[in-house]
Parts: C-alpha cells; structure tokens; sequence
C-alpha cells in the first residue's frame, strides 16, 4: 500500500515538473519580445509605438487563439497540442532572430501568439485530468511559480545578451529551449496515462451533463461574463506595466538600456512572492474572488503613490510597480488558474480556461500598444494615473460580481 502511495506522488511530482517545463518555455518563446523592446528601438531605430505593435499583434492572436484552442484542447490530446505549440513558437522566435525588418516582426510574432496559445488550456485539461484536489492546486500554483521564472530568466537573459552580443541571441536562445522541451513532452507526456483512469469516467459523465446544456448561457449564469472586464484589466496592467517599464526607466532617469532590462526581473520575484500569498490569502478568506478583490486595494494604492513620485526615485518607481504587478499577478492565479477548476463538472475545461484566458490578452493587447501611445501624449505621469483609474474600475466591477454572486 505505501508502495503505491510513493509511486502515485513520484507520477504527481514528476507529471508537476513536465507541466513546469513546459510552462516555462512557453514564457520565455513569449515575453522575450517585451523584454527586448527597448534595446530594439534603440538598435532598429524606430518608434517605440511602432515596435510595440509587435507585442500588441502577438497578444491579439494569443487572445483569439485561446478560444480556439480551449475548443480544440477538450477534443485533442494535450500531447499533440502543446508539443505542436511549443515547436510553432520555435520557429517563430528564430525567424525573430533572423530578420530586421519591423512589419514582419509584426507578422512572425502575431503567428507565435498563435501558436502560444496552444499551450495553456490543453495544460489546465491536461492537469485536470491527471490530478485532483490538492495536487492539482500544487500543480497549478507551481506551474504559475513557473511563469515567473521564466519572465526573470528572459529578462536577465536579454540583459546579458545585449550587453554581451545582441538582442538577437535571446530569440536564438529561447527558441532552441522550446524545441527541446516540446519533444521532451511530446516523449514522456504518455507515461502518464495510468494517472487519467478515473478522471476519464467522469469526464464521460461531464460530457453528458453539457448536452443538456448551453455552453454561451453557462458563461453568463455563471458569472464568468461579468468577470470579463475585470480579467482585461487585470492583463493590462499585469503585462502592460512589465512591457514599458525598461522604456519607463529608460526615459524618465536616462539609465541604459541593459540595465533597464535588468531592472525588470524584479517584477517577476514580487509577482511568486504575491502569488504564495495570494494562495494562503485564498484559503483563509474560502473564495478566490473575494481575495481577487482584495488585491485591487494594494494595487491602488501604489499607482496612487506612484503618480507623486514617478520621476523622482528610479528605486522607488521599481517597487511599486513590482507591487501592482505583484497584486495583478495574484488576481490572474485566482481567477484564471484556480476558477476554472470550480467549473470541472461542466465537461469544457480546457474551452472554460482558454475563454477566460483569452481575456487577459484583450487586455495584454490593448496596453502593449495604448500604454505606449498614452505616455508620448501624456507623459509616464498621466500614465500611471491612467493605470490607478484602471484599477479603481477593476474593483467596481469585481464589488457588482461579489454582490450578485453571494
């Protein structure tokens, strides 16, 4: 018996690691883009808006390509899927390292976003599938924890290759990475399937319960469409501040671009800081939305600060925005990693996490290109009081959901 007991939580470890791996490449093949934008207006001079459309493309069609793959990924294999989505993601990242001029780069990279989004909702059936109750929670917050890592590893990377050789070696890099964990998945991902023996009956019987059903009318009795502008805002800011904050320290305090690449892997060691929190937080209050709506509160109140002090401490301005992207972070953890776990019964999981995922992106999308335009007309201090009304919205909405949904 205790056999069995070390063999299944060996499985759950080593099935956890693989989600990992493959999460983790996944942000490096994605962020990298963000993380060498300001050393690319700089090299490729051009107009930070204008190479800013790339990151915007890539959000786009990593939004609209979560619903389709949420649709896919609960009739696919997550094997295929997701070793398909991280070799896509290769081969746009090298074409990235390859090339020069900016309006294929919008085109390569509005493919990878596309191919990213191959990946998360086959990994939440994938998870779903394999795990229950606290390994799954274990498994979705480690995988989160994962995310981050890899933004901090993409941005010291950038960091050192501008410094050492080029922006263009990240992309290398990173791509390279991928492709070896794609066919690592696309290898191992079957040793697991002695874990899905119970998850696929009752799969089998959520299937059932959704024919009598409408998927549409299952996202507005559930609130998830109230949700939705809450989620956009949350990607706005969780992305949108990350994006532009090299370029924000760039020229507001006039430190190079490599070190102002540096500076933002900070965010991402705020970011599991919050998320461990977030995740005690959660358990203590018993509902992921209620401390979803608890984290506006920090998050406002350092947009608040900042608006004072954008230009007056480089030190400072890092913090806070470490900690409005730290408390975004954690709504994202509750309301995309742990949501959609309440909604297993329903049989669409995958489809459920890509629909609500897809909505990050809207937001992600929409800061990538409007942060940006904002701060050439309003300067970074009209920008950061954009990101405190923002905020204010955010809680409104979430304050209208806590009351209809008691």
């Amino acid at each position: 018996m205790g056999g069995n007991k070390t063999k299944a939580s060996k499985q759950v470890l080593l099935f956890g690691a693989m989600c990992c791996a493959a999460y983790f490449a996944s942000y490096i093949t994605r962020h990298n883009m963000a993380a060498a934008i300001a050393e690319m207006v700089v090299a490729l001079d051009v107009a930070k808006e204008i190479i800013g459309l790339s990151v915007t493309a890539g959000f786009m069609t990593y939004g609209i390509g979560q619903i389709i793959s949420g649709i896919l990924g609960d009739k696919i294999k997550p094997r295929i899927l997701i070793a398909v989505g991280l070799a896509g993601t290769a081969l746009c990242n090298l074409t990235v390292s390859a090339v020069s001029n900016v309006y294929l780069m919008i085109g390569v990279w509005s493919l990878n976003g596309f191919f990213q989004s191959f990946l998360w909702p086959p990994l939440v059936r994938a998870m779903v599938d394999h795990l229950e109750g606290d390994d799954y929670s274990t498994v979705a917050s480690g995988v989160t924890v994962s995310a981050n890592v890899g933004t901090i590893f993409t941005y010291v990377l950038t960091a050192l290759c501008v410094k050492l050789f080029s922006w263009r070696m990240s992309f290398a890099f990173s791509a390279l990475w991928a492709l070896a964990t794609g066919i690592i998945w696309f290898v191992l991902y079957p040793r697991f399937d002695s874990m899905m023996k119970r998850s696929e009956e009752k799969n089998e019987k959520n299937e059932k319960k959704e024919k009598k059903g409408g998927f549409v009318k299952f996202i507005f009795t559930s609130g998830i469409a109230l949700l939705a502008p809450v989620i956009i805002i949350q990607g706005a800011l969780r992305d949108g501040v990350t994006t532009w904050l090299p370029t924000y320290i760039n020229e507001v305090f006039g430190i190079d671009t490599s070190s102002s690449i540096l500076t933002a892997s900070i965010l991402p060691i705020f970011a599991i800081i919050s998320i461990t929190l977030t995740e005690k937080l959660r358990k203590k209050i018993g509902s992921e939305t209620k401390t979803a709506f608890i984290l506006f509160i920090p998050s406002f109140l350092s947009a608040l600060v900042l608006s004072f002090i954008y230009s007056g401490s480089a030190v400072a301005s890092v913090a806070l925005m470490a900690l409005l992207t730290g408390c975004m972070h954690g709504v994202n953890q509750l309301l995309i990693c742990v949501l959609p776990s309440r909604f297993k019964e329903s049989g669409n999981i995958s489809t459920i996490s890509g629909v609500l995922n897809s909505f990050t992106y809207i937001g992600s999308a929409l800061s990538a290109y409007g942060f940006a335009f904002f701060s050439t007309l309003f300067g970074w201090g009209g920008t950061v009081l954009l990101w405190a009304g923002l905020i204010i919205c955010g809680a409104l909405i979430m304050a209208v959901f806590l009351k209809k949904h008691k």
